[in-house]
């Protein structure tokens, strides 16, 4: 009995470590996609949060819509879980990520982070979790491109984000924002 123990407790620890493993390639993958100075600034804010990694390509369900969206004008390198704009109104750029919390079941287990540019590097501005994502991506949105919409490809059917000067605030997209 006790070799069968010691069988099963290194099996698990195999499984935790492949697991780390498949975690860690797509945490890289996902931060090659990023401004390298945007991709530092959230590895190390995750460093406090080892249940959150960064969604990825492979997270998005919705391949058909992504296609689309990438065969959009300059939309090539398009990718649905980050965004790099001036969502603050302040002519600098800041930049949203979407996150898997890897605690939680599929579904709405996606958490929504944006960081405004400060002038000692970045602050976190917004999080909002229990989010399903799988059929969504970020966008610019706005006469200006001055709103972080998160909504399915293709579509109207979203929801935006507006700097207050204080917090970013949630309207329904057929709202308004233009």
């Amino acid at each position: 009995m006790k070799h069968i123990n010691q069988i099963f407790i290194v099996a698990a620890l195999f499984l935790i470590f492949v697991s780390n493993i498949e975690a860690q390639a797509k945490s890289d993958k996902a931060f090659s996609t990023m401004q390298k100075e945007h991709a530092e600034v959230l590895k190390n804010w995750l460093k406090a949060k080892p249940n959150l990694r960064p969604a990825t390509e492979a997270d998005c369900q919705d391949k058909a819509g992504l296609k689309l969206q990438r065969a959009g004008e300059g939309e090539v390198n398009y990718q649905p879980y980050y965004l790099a704009s001036d969502l603050s109104g302040d002519k600098k750029t800041d930049f949203a990520v979407a996150l898997i919390d890897t605690k939680k079941r599929a579904g709405a287990n996606f958490v929504l982070v944006i960081f405004n540019r400060a002038a000692n590097g970045f602050q976190q501005a917004h999080y909002q979790a229990n989010l399903d994502l799988r059929q969504s991506g970020l966008f610019s949105w706005g006469e200006n491109s001055e709103y972080l919409a998160v909504g399915e490809f293709q579509t109207d059917d979203c929801g935006f984000f507006k700097w207050t000067g204080k917090k970013y605030v949630a309207e329904d997209c057929e709202a308004g924002g233009n």
